[in-house]
């Protein structure tokens, strides 16, 4: 179709995108993109009240995530849902990945401690830091003397030798685990 006889509704190339994904003539061209709606500050504060992320609020306010964020950037809204931006070297202060790095743990057993006991982000991180001084780690020496000793020598003499419980070492088809001991 030659672009100067084109009368449609729609722009040109929108129509002959919409051909080539398979819309109808009749549709392409008589089917206006989707208007949404304009924002105004009393929706944006009753959905940012929410404390949902923006890209969420978004769709609860029928808006393209790109429109609400500059509508807040021009207002000067701070929104509470928004999650902190992980830029290289910039950090926010008090973010709990922060306080996570500062303890020097691990963020996945800190969420675990959270999910699992159903407790809050600074119990769970206070719980994850004790159990990690409360653990025996066992040195790379340590655990390659095991790897070649353990099928002659047995688990409990492998144990003996290094000076720990044997109880608490298990010996399984070709690996040896240091069980870890539970502490409440």
């Amino acid at each position: 179709m030659n672009p100067k006889k084109y009368d449609g509704l729609v722009g040109y190339q929108t129509y002959s995108y919409r051909i080539k994904h398979g819309w109808t003539e009749e549709a392409a061209k008589n089917t206006l993109p989707k208007k949404y709606k304009t924002l105004n500050m009393a929706d944006v504060i009753d959905v940012e009240a929410y404390g949902l992320s923006i890209s969420r609020s978004a769709v609860l306010l029928d808006t393209p995530t790109a429109t609400l964020r500059d509508f807040i950037k021009r207002h000067k809204i701070t929104w509470r849902g928004q999650r902190s931006a992980r830029k290289k070297g910039v950090r926010e202060t008090g973010t709990q990945i922060e306080q996570i790095e500062q303890a020097g743990v691990n963020a996945g057993a800190v969420y675990t401690q959270m999910y699992r006991n159903q407790i809050d982000f600074k119990d769970a991180l206070e719980k994850v830091i004790r159990l990690q001084k409360t653990r025996h780690y066992l040195t790379k020496e340590q655990s390659d003397y095991i790897m070649e000793n353990y099928k002659k020598d047995g688990c409990k003499a492998v144990a003996k030798h290094l000076g720990l419980p044997a109880d608490r070492v298990k010996c399984k088809y070709n690996y040896v685990m240091y069980k870890q001991r539970k502490v409440s």
